[in-house]
């Protein structure tokens, strides 16, 4: 049951929101010792998001949006909630709401899941945020998996270590979609509890106002010509990050990860970033961390993966 305290009120959130949803996610954040977004960072999150169906905000008696929270479903068996409540109005309960809301859409769309498949939520929190962590654990989380958010600093310039077998060029909207959706489904084939993407999700952040096409970088193997590689960039309050960083499994080992992000580090350093982060599992089978730290990053912070199983059953969706 979704209860909230007395003065308060869910409801679907509009595009009219977004500086106001920006406010209370950039005060949640910085609350929490988490990089804090802007205006642009909200549209283009909301441009992977249906408004109407997958997002919420909870307003105070004044109107004022105190909280709120989206969901990514893909197949739905999966499905990730994310939810944040400004400082000031923590310890009323509004959290846990949320955290109610998100299992309920669950409940809601679970019928849209493949028969018999196994369906939880998932909540992604910074390990250092105690009382999130006493929140989820009380409603029945379990933590079963750690993502490092890890940093480099752009002073200087990166190298430039581009290998003469491989081109690498910019995203051309409407020409690579396909292409690059089949690169990053091989590349992400091995990792750990994902459900298979669509092409709609990875094409959604190219519909929103800040895209940025000279940013998304392809590597592609001279002779014979083929997609190897993708490193998707973009510009977060002023600095950077990287979306997506992927390799086909076949052509591993060759650098051509390396290169992707020195040229990547280079485009955001020229457009005035003072650092570049990303995510990525702590345990990933290709050991993916190791490869970010010969790039030159480190580990900046530490957020942990509480799940919990709404539906018992098979398939894709795994624990740690």
């Amino acid at each position: 049951m979704i209860t909230l305290p007395a003065g308060f009120a869910l409801r679907t959130p509009t595009e009219m929101d977004a500086e106001a949803v920006c406010g209370a996610l950039a005060a949640s954040r910085a609350a929490d010792g988490d990089v804090a977004p802007d205006i642009d960072d909200v549209l283009s999150d909301w441009a992977e998001v249906n408004l109407e169906e997958e997002a919420v905000v909870v307003c105070d008696a004044a109107g004022t949006v105190v909280a709120g929270a989206d969901v990514l479903g893909r197949d739905f068996t999966r499905v990730t909630v994310y939810g944040y409540v400004h400082p000031k109005w923590r310890g009323l309960g509004i959290g846990r709401a949320l955290v109610a809301w998100g299992e309920a859409w669950t409940r809601d769309h679970m019928h849209e899941a493949p028969a018999g498949s196994r369906v939880v939520v998932d909540h992604f929190i910074l390990s250092a945020v105690e009382p999130a962590r006493r929140l989820l654990s009380d409603s029945g989380y379990l933590p079963i998996r750690t993502t490092f958010i890890m940093r480099r600093d752009l002073t200087a310039p990166p190298d430039a270590d581009i290998r003469p077998d491989v081109r690498i060029r910019t995203f051309m909207l409407g020409e690579d979609d396909a292409a690059v959706f089949d690169a990053v489904e091989a590349a992400f084939a091995d990792v750990w509890g994902r459900p298979p993407g669509t092409l709609e999700s990875l094409t959604a952040p190219t519909h929103a106002p800040n895209f940025d096409p000279t940013l998304w970088f392809l590597a592609e193997e001279v002779a014979p010509k083929q997609l190897l590689g993708v490193c998707l960039a973009q510009l977060s309050v002023g600095n950077g990050w990287i979306r997506t960083l992927g390799v086909r499994p076949e052509a591993r080992r060759r650098g051509i990860g390396h290169s992707l992000l020195m040229t990547a580090f280079g485009a955001l350093r020229d457009r005035g970033a003072r650092w570049v982060e990303l995510s990525v599992d702590a345990e990933s089978p290709t050991n993916a961390p190791r490869v970010y730290q010969r790039a030159g990053m480190q580990v900046d912070r530490r957020i942990l993966l509480f799940q919990k199983e709404i539906r018992a059953g098979g398939g894709s969706v795994l624990t740690g």
